[in-house]
């Protein structure tokens, strides 16, 4: 039987590039299978959190929970690139195509010769981030996202959830009454 496996292995900043005076942090993930706007979920949380319309716990809440939380809409699409792919084979626990380090250097000098400048310039006529941090801050003051109430409420399902889930793997290590 297949099995669609997708997880994000590493998420972080990769580092930051200035362009026409302003700074722009170049993020990496990197995982197995990405879900359909999954990249622009995570960024757009990420953007939510960084500007303080949430609380800094929200995502890992989120991860954790049972439940479905919309944290923050979709970060628009300008700005983001897909970087390279890499063929993974998760039998063998190798990679299939391994590109060579030349090829590697080759493409980050034309990211910053070429690609960079180009978004940076396409984000500034556009205004596409600033429209999207806008809309988001409005859309936060609103009915659709979530109270200093609502957040508490997902922590104590989290922890009860952690709780049971904790109870539930020490009744199955054994001992008496450990089998059920």
């Amino acid at each position: 039987a297949a099995f669609a496996y997708r997880s994000v292995l590493f998420c972080g900043v990769h580092r930051s590039v200035v362009l026409r005076g302003q700074e722009h942090l170049v993020l990496r993930i990197a995982g197995v299978s990405f879900m359909l706007h999954q990249i622009r979920h995570m960024i757009g949380t990420a953007l939510a959190i960084a500007h303080g319309l949430v609380p800094r716990d929200t995502l890992a809440l989120a991860l954790r929970s049972p439940l479905q939380v919309d944290i923050s809409p979709l970060a628009p699409g300008a700005g983001l690139l897909l970087d390279e792919i890499r063929w993974f084979d998760l039998g063998k626990r190798a990679e299939d195509l391994a590109f060579p380090p030349s090829a590697h250097a080759a493409a980050e000098a034309f990211k910053e010769a070429s690609l960079y400048p180009h978004i940076a310039e396409r984000l500034a006529s556009e205004e596409s981030l600033e429209r999207f941090l806008g809309r988001m801050r409005d859309s936060f003051g609103g009915a659709k996202h979530y109270s200093a109430a609502d957040y508490a409420r997902l922590r104590r399902v989290n922890a009860g959830l952690a709780e049971a889930t904790s109870r539930r793997g020490a009744g199955r290590a054994g001992g008496p009454g450990g089998e059920r």
